[in-house]
């Protein structure tokens, strides 16, 4: 293979580098997962080379010698410039996104020099020993049997035997143990991108780096993965009451430390608790967990530079509605739990200052029982992917907003491209089960404690089953997307949020709501059904057109409790129409739109034809 053909390839391969680059600097993908991925498969071509090309070519039992040896010179020789190019991907991966990473530079460094090394000195010295052994073979053969091309190939690898000395053994040994070193390299930098390590502010007095690359997101970043490892390792003990696990990092971040620890202790529900070995070293200078801390959050650019000020929040509260649960959630405040806020202390805080060490943070947990744990029944960690707009909660459009101001409300009126993000189910928070429980009028009786939400600032509610809450919910399924019966979507506009029913969980409900629910003739579903329009998109039909019976009723709806969703329950005589006896509606000021998908639409004003 000549330069010109090594050169294009390397420079494809160093391509796929540039599209990882871009796919994490548009967010697209995350830097660690994109380097992680570029190089095991340089790891990969590594091995192909040591461990199977130079193997196999002479394993085939009908290939004659000197073929064998053409091939895996050619092989040798694309395959180094593979290579080359995604050492190359992986710089521009470096170079184009910002990296929180230092660490793992080092090791880049190290699998670049040996690369080089490699490339410059000893795969000419290979490549020469390789020529020798397949002149051999080939000089004993007739050239009348040879084409053209192969007789100008031939003697071009004449003329280098007979104008230089063969290489000796030892290029070929050295090039095989700096392939070694490279395995081990990669597989050390790929796995730095792997695992879970923490943002590693306590390492400030070793580590110069950090200084210059630390950022309040790191911990952020890390909160929801340090709880899935806590949760996978306590699911892991055994079950005697005497099993514990250490939680440590070299963070003294709460968001990274104390708050993972209040969480595993609430997810857990008692089958954890917090052990105090604050006497177990007495030597060591340590001092007690935090119960009460402030969270850190600065909107960066892809290249991690601050883009506005510091923002500290005291509350989950007072953190923005499009940073709830998406990029902050509940769990990183101080707990609401007096119970497990008052075992905090018995956490050790190691600072650098105390006894000239680290800065470090470590939580003995025993697990004193199984039931409850989430994950017992778990093969890998929980998923936590859920389908989230780029932003955590959509923006109503301009044209929404001004219309939701008059009491309408336009549903999928801007439909936005959605991306994957990480988030754990939750159980519905405390007052926003209330905020729905008033405004419906729940009943008591109804089981709430098994609403759950795939993250605090999510659209959707869903009624999980008890019997698989526990496994499904702890992890049990390593790609779990979805689970449970839709019951509540979330919606805001004109700065107010409202939790609408759901078509599909309107049966589940409709036993337990006394309140928010107006009452309807068939004929009035009927017309709304067959007004111009509905049949494209859900449209707002003037109640100046509905029953008496209708407008009275909505018309108290709204007086007790303002415009926003509704239940429209019709007479059981509607069966007979085929058509429900109950549907989710918004009622405006003058105006009702019903909250069903267009196939529900479609059905029902067929139904209403018959």
């Amino acid at each position: 293979m000549d330069v010109k053909k090594r050169g294009l390839l390397s420079v494809a391969y160093a391509g796929v580098g540039m599209v990882f680059a871009a796919a994490a600097k548009f967010d697209w993908l995350s830097k660690g997962a994109a380097a992680s991925f570029l190089s095991l498969v340089w790891l990969g071509f590594v091995l192909a080379i040591s461990c199977t090309e130079s193997w196999v070519k002479f394993r085939a039992p009908f290939m004659p010698r000197h073929l064998a040896l053409d091939l895996g010179r050619t092989m040798f020789a694309a395959l180094n410039s593979v290579e080359i190019g995604l050492c190359a991907g992986l710089w521009l991966l470096h170079f184009l996104v910002s990296s929180d990473t230092g660490d793992a530079v080092w090791r880049l460094i190290l699998a670049t020099l040996l690369l080089a090394v490699q490339a410059a000195w000893l795969y000419p010295k290979l490549q020469l020993t390789a020529e020798f052994a397949l002149y051999e073979a080939l000089k004993e053969m007739d050239d009348d049997s040879m084409s053209f091309n192969q007789k100008m190939q031939f003697g071009e690898i004449r003329h280098q035997v007979q104008i230089q000395d063969r290489p000796r053994v030892i290029y070929h040994i050295l090039y095989v143990g700096a392939e070694f070193v490279k395995i081990l390299t990669l597989l050390s930098f790929a796995l730095h991108f792997l695992k879970a390590i923490p943002a590693g502010d306590g390492t400030i007095r070793k580590n110069r780096n950090l200084w210059g690359r630390w950022a309040p997101g790191s911990a952020l970043t890390l909160h929801p993965i340090q709880i899935d490892l806590g949760l996978r390792a306590a699911a892991l003990l055994r079950d005697n009451g005497d099993s514990i696990m250490t939680y440590s990092t070299c963070s003294l971040n709460p968001v990274e430390n104390e708050a993972v620890v209040a969480e595993l202790l609430r997810r857990a529900d008692g089958a954890l608790e917090l052990v105090d070995c604050s006497e177990m070293l007495p030597g060591l200078v340590t001092r007690p967990g935090v119960t009460s801390w402030s969270v850190a959050w600065q909107a960066r650019t892809a290249k991690g530079e601050a883009r506005a000020p510091l923002q500290w929040f005291d509350q989950y509260e007072s953190v923005p509605d499009f940073l709830q649960g998406s990029r902050i959630p509940r769990s990183m405040f101080p707990p609401a739990d007096e119970e497990i806020r008052k075992v905090l202390p018995r956490c050790l805080r190691l600072f650098p200052t105390d006894q000239n060490t680290g800065g470090f943070f470590v939580a003995v947990l025993r697990k004193v029982r199984n039931a409850g744990l989430p994950g017992r029944h778990q093969r890998g960690l929980s998923s936590y992917e859920v389908a989230a707009t780029a932003s955590g909660e959509r923006k109503p459009s301009r044209k929404a907003q001004k219309l939701a101001e008059q009491g309408i409300v336009l549903h999928n009126d801007d439909e936005k491209q959605v991306k994957m993000v990480k988030q754990t189910y939750t159980k519905l928070r405390a007052d926003r089960w209330e905020q729905i429980k008033e405004f419906y009028g729940i009943a008591d009786s109804f089981p709430h404690a098994n609403l759950y939400s795939r993250s605090e600032g999510t659209s959707s509610v869903c009624l999980v089953n008890p019997s698989i809450r526990e496994a499904i919910l702890a992890g049990e399924h390593p790609h779990i997307l979805d689970t449970g019966l839709r019951v509540f979507a979330r919606v805001q506009a004109a700065g107010k949020l409202w939790f609408r029913l759901t078509e599909e969980g309107l049966e589940q409900m409709l036993p337990f709501i006394t309140k928010r629910k107006a009452s309807a003739t068939t004929e009035d579903l009927v017309a709304i059904v067959s007004a111009p329009g509905n049949d494209t998109k859900q449209v707002a039909f003037g109640i100046e057109r509905c029953s008496e019976l209708l407008q009275e009723s909505a018309a108290a709806v709204r007086e007790n409790s303002g415009v926003g969703p509704m239940l429209m329950v019709l007479p059981e005589s509607a069966r007979n129409l085929q058509l429900p006896t109950a549907l989710p509606v918004w009622v405006g000021d003058k105006t009702l739109t019903l909250l069903v998908d267009k196939a529900t639409r479609d059905r029902m004003a067929h139904a209403s034809q018959q």
